[in-house]
């Protein structure tokens, strides 16, 4: 993955969240799993987008129109705006 890459969530995004995140990442990576397998949250921006309806503007903020357009990734929840 050249660049960093932007993590759109939908909903409120607390710590525990990206606790949660890291931790499933580590795992991984004690399983022996490649780094394309899991999170780097080194190089990885999570941006709380509010709601699902907020979602394309958040991706058009982070990706510009710059010639180098980061990878943008989006977690949804299981609401109905969100489904």
């Amino acid at each position: 993955m050249a660049g960093q890459a932007g993590d759109r969530v939908n909903g409120p995004f607390r710590i525990a969240d990206q606790i949660l995140l890291a931790g499933m990442s580590n795992v991984l990576r004690m399983l022996g799993r490649g780094k394309t397998e899991r999170l780097d949250l080194n190089t990885l921006t999570i941006v709380p987008a509010g709601s699902a309806s907020h979602i394309p503007y958040m991706v058009f903020l982070a990706r510009g129109r710059d010639a180098d357009q980061p990878a943008v990734v989006v977690l949804l929840d299981g609401d109905a705006e969100g489904n």
